[in-house]
């Protein structure tokens, strides 16, 4: 058979390397490419209708794929079935590899009055937004590894938290059905390189404990969902603003790179203080520590002035994940409230929260 080296299969084709770091047998049958390991079950097109042979039926381990991901990108390759082996060819290029048994993987039958469909690219780049929250190397309780996803009507709610900070995200979608999906949070690395640049929509089907995320090109991704209970109203009253909160308007792109300088300048230094202080017209930036002391001033539009100074601690570097977050963004809403609510931060469709890290006044 032969297929194109595009830049969708290659991506896909790294992903299950990724997911088989166990070197389970990989599958090639219906023209297509089929891995299970476990993490998860992949399915991958392999090429077009028409170029694979019907009878082409094989086993091999993560070698031949790692063979021809070193191509580049718009190379053609040839798979030959020769004897025992599998001839792999690129022009003047050939390698050999041995087969393994072939065998099938069982994939659940999708039920479409289950499914759930969502921009592709914006459902991606939500899942890793949440993940790189929720899936911080200090979360140890299935809570903060665990992406939740609410489907009501039109729209869909992913939500995430590590127990310092929380993000909830609204996208729009279409669904038949209410449901709700419990992700664990490091699979969004990998639903978003098998499908970030393929299809324009991403369809998802809910069934039994078990979740399938499929699009129109034949791409496929089940796993199993996480069991654990969905903290709804735990994480919605954290991002909901107290009635006496200050709230201040900024322009995300210029507190990043505030927060961020000062987070450079403090490397190899003992930052003893980094705090946010919001004044009648601007947020103060400070980190403060032995050998350093960093201050900016970046303007803001303070809908309700504070009667003095409103100022909260935070660790720099989980204030600028969560920042970071919301980078697609021009300008959000920063809201202070008491010191035992932290920060909570808004915009049109996304809200998230930090906890403090030190009580001062």
């Amino acid at each position: 058979m032969k297929i194109e080296l595009t830049k969708e299969l290659k991506a896909a084709l790294s992903v299950i390397l990724k997911l088989n770091p166990r070197n389970f047998p990989i599958y090639v049958y219906d023209g297509s490419l089929f891995a299970q390991t476990d993490i998860g079950k992949v399915k991958v097109p392999f090429c077009e209708a028409g170029l694979v042979p019907e009878n082409l039926e094989t086993a091999f381990d993560d070698s031949i794929i790692k063979y021809i991901t070193s191509f580049d990108v718009g190379k053609m390759i040839e798979i030959l079935p020769v004897e025992k082996t599998l001839k792999v060819k690129s022009g003047k290029c050939c390698t050999s590899f041995s087969v393994r048994r072939n065998d099938k993987i069982d994939f659940p039958k999708i039920e479409e009055k289950n499914k759930i469909t969502v921009d592709s690219s914006r459902f991606c780049e939500t899942l890793m937004s949440v993940s790189s929250v929720c899936d911080s190397s200090n979360s140890a309780t299935p809570l903060a590894k665990t992406i939740y996803m609410r489907v009501s009507g039109d729209k869909m709610l992913i939500e995430g938290t590590d127990g310092c900070e929380m993000v909830c995200f609204t996208l729009n979608c279409k669904a038949a059905e209410e449901s709700i999906i419990t992700l664990p949070a490091a699979s969004a690395k990998y639903v978003s390189a098998i499908f970030k640049n393929g299809a324009e929509n991403l369809h998802i089907y809910p069934h039994d404990r078990n979740v399938t995320i499929a699009n129109d090109l034949g791409f496929r991704y089940d796993l199993v969902q996480v069991e654990a209970t969905y903290p709804h109203e735990v994480l919605s009253r954290a991002i909901k603003p107290e009635d006496d909160a200050c709230k201040a308007t900024v322009n995300i792109h210029e507190l990043i790179t505030s927060v961020s300088r000062s987070i450079l300048l403090g490397q190899g230094n003992v930052v003893t203080d980094f705090s946010l202080t919001i004044t009648g017209d601007s947020i103060l930036i400070a980190a403060h520590g032995s050998s350093i002391k960093y201050d900016d001033e970046i303007s803001a539009k303070v809908g309700k002035k504070p009667d003095e100074n409103k100022t909260v601690w935070f660790p720099p570097g989980k204030l600028i994940g969560l920042l970071k977050t919301f980078d697609f963004s021009e300008e959000v809403d920063i809201f202070f409230g008491s010191y035992s609510r932290g920060a909570i931060i808004q915009e049109k469709n996304a809200a998230g929260c930090i906890m403090p890290l030190l009580q001062k006044k």
